[in-house]
């Protein structure tokens, strides 16, 4: 399979992220013919919640802030970046088991992180990178 890559900025309002994760969404339907009901599910989830963060924790709802998406399909897998242009936040705290697994914050970086195949931050914070293999209807 060839690789498929989009690039998308947008300021941090929710209705330019609701937009942006449909846009997603039709970008990962469209080029992924037969992906499983459950993987297109687990896929929204994943974007939504790092959506989300960015736009409300990272960039405080700011809509003089941005944040950037960048997706690659190659081998049935997705490849993306999330980057806002907040000041970041201790994730390391957040996923090595420091502070309340029921707290308000965080449920949903965890979401992601066990969701996904792999997810990293940067060391400011402010950028997560993932991967998630898809899976498709038999």
């Amino acid at each position: 399979m060839n690789s498929l890559y989009v690039e998308k900025t947008f300021t941090s309002d929710m209705q330019a992220g609701k937009d942006t994760l449909d846009g997603i969404l039709s970008f990962v339907s469209e080029n992924l013919p037969g992906l499983s009901c459950g993987g297109l599910n687990e896929i929204k989830l994943i974007f939504s919640e790092l959506i989300f963060n960015a736009i409300i924790h990272g960039n405080s709802l700011d809509c003089s802030k941005e944040v950037y998406i960048s997706i690659e399909i190659k081998d049935n897998t997705i490849y993306s970046t999330i980057r806002d242009d907040g000041i970041g936040f201790n994730h390391k705290a957040l996923l090595f088991g420091e502070g309340d697994d029921m707290s308000e914050h965080g449920r949903g970086v965890k979401l992601a992180c066990t969701l996904t195949d792999s997810l990293m931050f940067n060391v400011k914070g402010n950028e997560v990178k993932f991967c998630k293999k898809v899976c498709f209807d038999a």
